[in-house]
């Protein structure tokens, strides 16, 4: 059975259309709306899909030579408009990663505390303390390697 309103194709395989036909209706209108939302928002229907798709991309771009740049901008940039991802606390890790392997160890650093400040029970907390950690030793700075860890 194809659906009435035509907004959903598909949706209604299999149902019957009776006295809560008007409710589905209104359902299959609903979620068409929902969808073109999320999709002109550039959510494309889900925030897991979108982020996972981002991140993977802009993974990408981070390990091609000199496109660390550009990365960030887009680490930035998916932290804001799909802030309900759970790509976000890494993305914010990837960020300080980026400057770190630009040789700004200070952005790298102000990245990572960010991380740990808006993120404190974030599974990466740990990984951007280390990383922290890492970045003072290379700098040889082992009184706040020493402090950090």
């Amino acid at each position: 059975m194809s659906c009435v309103c035509g907004t959903t194709p598909g949706i209604s395989d299999g149902l019957s259309w009776n006295t809560e036909g008007k409710a589905m209706r209104r359902a299959a209108r609903l979620l068409a709306i929902v969808s073109a939302v999320t999709f002109l928002t550039g959510c494309f229907g889900s925030v897991h899909a979108f982020g996972f798709r981002s991140f993977r991309r802009i993974q990408r771009l981070q390990r091609a030579k000199g496109k660390y740049d550009e990365a960030i901008t887009e680490f930035e940039k998916l932290i804001t408009e799909c802030s309900e991802s759970e790509f976000v606390e890494e993305s914010q890790l990837m960020i300080g990663s980026a400057y770190e392997k630009q040789g700004n160890n200070q952005k790298a650093i102000a990245a990572l505390q960010k991380a740990l400040m808006d993120y404190p029970d974030s599974k990466y907390a740990s990984k951007a303390e280390t990383y922290i950690a890492e970045i003072y030793v290379k700098s040889n700075n082992i009184k706040l390697a020493i402090e950090t860890y």
